[in-house]
């Protein structure tokens, strides 16, 4: 039987909201399709950064830990072959800011490199237990919402249905939306959801391997274009890029308070019933 693997790293901030997505549009998805899953999870004890990042530029506190009762949930809802959470990874600290004017923190970045690239340890750690081997590889995080399902033969039947080679080097990246100019340093979103075989995401997530504060004081653009450089200058890999219809982040800032709900609803019933009490006002008239 054909064999997936699914790496879920970093903070598990709203996966409450999006846990059933997951299951149902990529889990229960490829299974139906013919496919083996197998699920693993590198995580924090907190929930969700206290570092200086790019939409938390104070590093305020986030003061959520994991508690014991989540990590029940996790293993019941995700059924991970391996799962492992740990504090973050202190080293001496540095204020980075990127070309663009955000301020981030070498430990956020130098964590954020780690949990990805832990999340393939564990599964080359159930390699070497249970000698399985994976024909493709999914890496997302928990805060993504799969709105349909993402079934890999759906777009690698692409180039099959084209007889055209599948690269045997390519990184398939769903997402990467830029602003007005297409340059690869303006990439956003390219890091959230990817694969490829597992030759091309144990390149493609090492990065933690060779992460140099340095150069990143020297020339940083973005968690985004840091990948993607690293994707193409060190590991290697021919990145392709597949427009996304099947995912949208669900963080903090995606939250919608009750009075601003209710607010846009009864402002669609304005604009729906509206029309209607004109018209009927001039026929009375």
């Amino acid at each position: 039987m054909k064999k997936i693997a699914i790496q879920l790293f970093g903070h598990l901030r709203t996966y409450r909201s999006t846990y059933k997505n997951f299951i149902k549009n990529v889990v229960e998805a490829n299974r139906n399709n013919g496919y083996d899953v197998d699920v693993f999870i590198h995580t924090w004890t907190e929930s969700d950064h206290s570092n200086i990042t790019w939409y938390n530029q104070n590093g305020q506190k986030s003061n959520k830990p994991v508690t014991d009762d989540i990590i029940k949930e996790i293993y019941k809802y995700y059924s991970p072959k391996k799962f492992l959470i740990e504090n973050q990874i202190e080293v001496t600290d540095h204020i980075i800011t990127s070309k663009f004017g955000f301020n981030h923190s070498y430990k956020h970045l130098f964590n954020f490199t780690y949990t990805v690239y832990k999340s393939s340890e564990l599964r080359h750690d159930y390699k070497n237990e249970f000698g399985e081997i994976y024909d493709y590889v999914i890496v997302t995080r928990p805060d993504i919402m799969f709105y349909k399902p993402f079934i890999l033969d759906d777009i690698l039947g692409f180039y099959q249905t084209r007889n055209i080679d599948i690269p045997g080097n390519g990184i398939f990246y769903i997402g990467g939306e830029y602003n007005k100019i297409v340059d690869r340093r303006f990439i956003g979103g390219n890091d959230l959801l990817y694969f490829g075989t597992e030759y091309s995401i144990d390149k493609a997530t090492n990065l933690h391997t060779t992460l140099n504060r340095n150069e990143l004081i020297r020339n940083f653009y973005s968690g985004d274009y840091l990948w993607y450089n690293h994707w193409i200058n060190g590991a290697m890999l021919e990145p392709i890029g597949i427009k996304n219809t099947y995912w949208r982040l669900i963080g903090k800032r995606q939250r919608i308070k009750l009075h601003v709900l209710i607010f846009r609803i009864f402002k669609k019933m304005i604009k729906c019933l509206l029309p209607y009490g004109i018209v009927h006002y001039l026929i009375k008239r």
